[in-house]
């Protein structure tokens, strides 16, 4: 996956030979008579005494991709819709199908019709989950409806189509792979999480050169692990999944030549948080049993992380769903997680997001646990003062990044969290020394998520009375 150098430009991609089934085969042919399998691979590394199963996957695609990048001018690694005149763009990616790794095109497509999704069985509450995409410009033509062997609805100005969202850092877009479960060919949709580093720009001094290289390098590590910290949450908790599911990863390049990764996950079951607490602050809908049961799954799938030696690194609202039947959790964007207990810094942060905890701005060395802590404070506030505040002062609706002190005023942060929960109505004063401690801006003298959860089990026990806490009867 690292690249050794810069992005092709536009006018070269489409210059490269346009026989790709030939490209692949050969692709395939010399994978098999010169790379190691990734079972050889795994062996070699265990008898070398590294055990870690995460870090031997990551160190494989690593060395595939390195492989593939230096062939991409027999190897295309995107197939432009436009330039090729193909209903939609394809990109060439490393897919998983039972612990097996192998290559191949996956079709990335952008806003969804709704009969689309009908056909792929999506239900009407599911659908309702999504965002519309207002833009006419996605209207699909005849040539993709056909190629999904869906018929073309006569009435075209009544479908609506549907985007899974973007983030701060990244596009999500659906794509189409084929079922890994399957051996006949039958597809799914699936969500791609586009992350792209800004394009090579051409420098006669060396140094830049060498600086533009290793940034590529560093690009490609942190693509690798993100895929791997999303598939190691999800083999935490046995018959949970705290992530999507991870299909695969891909390491190719955007439209306009920039270097792009790609990783392609199952779509994320239920609402995002963020526009859940909106749209029951709306209806005003949310009973304490589902605050608290809310509160509980995300302290349960913390606790299970941090016992794992793992943490998000980036917990905030915007970045878990909702199931709104069940009421379970799931995780998104690991592009920050780490199994590290302390995370070094050369520079600290010269501003951050509210829900992130005052130390990112000054320390250079992070109790990451500890950190995380802060950020679930933030959090509980929205679930737990539901109905009492009109907005939670630590992450105010208008989402503003801007931290309210610098480096410079870090010594200031204690004065500033008391002004915050002063503005803040609890519904106990046990429930406000909890998050008070979590909020504490000593990260040493913060609670374990351990102890975050005995107190919470302890406010439940006064809420309702004495009675036994059971969240799944909830």
């Amino acid at each position: 996956m690292p690249v050794e150098m810069p992005p092709l430009p536009p006018a070269h991609i489409e210059n490269i030979s346009r026989n790709n089934m030939t490209s692949l085969r050969r692709c395939k042919q010399h994978a098999q008579s010169t790379t190691e399998t990734y079972e050889v691979f795994e062996k070699r590394l265990q008898q070398q005494g590294v055990d870690d199963e995460f870090e031997i996957l990551g160190s494989w695609i690593q060395k595939e991709w390195t492989w593939v990048q230096k062939r991409e001018t027999e190897i295309l690694l995107r197939k432009d819709k436009n330039t090729h005149h193909l209903p939609f763009t394809l990109v060439f990616s490393l897919m998983a199908h039972d612990h097996t790794y192998e290559y191949g095109y996956v079709t990335l497509l952008n806003s969804v019709p709704h009969t689309v999704l009908v056909n792929f069985g999506w239900s009407p509450e599911d659908i309702s989950k999504l965002e519309e995409n207002y833009s006419k410009c996605n209207f699909w033509t005849a040539s993709q409806w056909h190629y999904l062997n869906i018929p073309k609805p006569v009435t075209l100005n009544q479908e609506f189509y549907y985007i899974l969202g973007d983030s701060n850092f990244a596009k999500v877009k659906f794509a189409l792979i084929t079922q890994p479960s399957t051996t006949d060919g039958s597809y799914k949709l699936c969500a791609a999480k586009k992350i792209t580093m800004r394009a090579y720009r051409k420098s006669s001094a060396f140094c830049s050169l060498c600086t533009t290289i290793e940034r590529i390098k560093d690009f490609s590590r942190k693509i690798i692990k993100e895929y791997n910290m999303q598939t190691r949450a999800n083999s935490i908790m046995k018959g949970r999944q705290l992530a999507p599911s991870v299909y695969g990863c891909s390491a190719t390049l955007d439209k306009r030549g920039n270097y792009q990764g790609i990783i392609f996950m199952d779509i994320a079951k239920g609402i995002n948080a963020q526009r859940y607490i909106k749209m029951k602050k709306r209806e005003n809908s949310l009973h304490e049993s589902a605050r608290l049961t809310i509160s509980h799954n995300l302290l349960d799938v913390v606790e299970h992380m941090h016992n794992a030696g793992m943490t998000h690194g980036d917990l905030s609202t915007k970045n878990f769903f909702i199931n709104p039947n069940t009421l379970q959790i799931q995780l998104i964007d690991f592009g920050k997680s780490n199994t590290v207990k302390t995370q070094k810094l050369v520079y600290p942060y010269t501003n951050i997001p509210p829900y992130w905890a005052p130390e990112w701005l000054k320390d250079k060395e992070i109790d990451t646990k500890a950190a995380e802590i802060y950020s679930l404070a933030v959090i509980l506030i929205d679930f737990l003062c539901f109905g009492l505040i009109e907005c939670n002062p630590f992450f105010p609706h208008s989402r503003s990044f801007q931290y309210p002190f610098q480096i410079s005023q870090y010594d200031q942060a204690s004065t500033m969290i008391k002004e915050y929960l002063a503005r803040i109505t609890f519904p106990d004063e046990a429930t406000k020394t909890l998050i008070c401690r979590m909020l504490n801006p000593l990260p040493n003298l913060r609670p374990t998520i351990q102890e975050v959860r005995r107190e919470f089990n302890h406010l439940f026990l006064l809420s309702t009375g004495g009675q036994e806490a059971c969240f799944d009867r909830l």
